[in-house]
């Protein structure tokens, strides 16, 4: 199943991490996950993937984005199952 979300802007030079969680803390098998940039003359990168665990059991993914162009760069989230 694809999807996409609203994201956001990220600052030039910085990564920073992100959870998302599905279905309240359901699992959804395997997600792959990529922000896209919005604006003009931007460069993201996605990666770090992961999956947690909370201590009710609830699975959230987490991903690591990080801006590696010159400007703000503004993005939405997409990804969707893999098989």
């Amino acid at each position: 199943m694809a999807w996409t979300i609203p994201g956001g802007t990220i600052a030039p030079g910085v990564t920073q991490e992100f959870t998302f969680t599905f279905s309240g803390g359901a699992d959804v098998g395997p997600q792959f996950i990529q922000a896209r940039p919005t604006s003009n003359n931007a460069l993201l990168y996605t990666n770090t993937f992961g999956e947690a665990t909370g201590a009710a059991g609830q699975l959230s993914y987490r991903a690591t984005l990080r801006n590696g162009g010159a400007t703000v760069a503004s993005y939405i989230w997409r990804g969707g199952g893999v098989t």
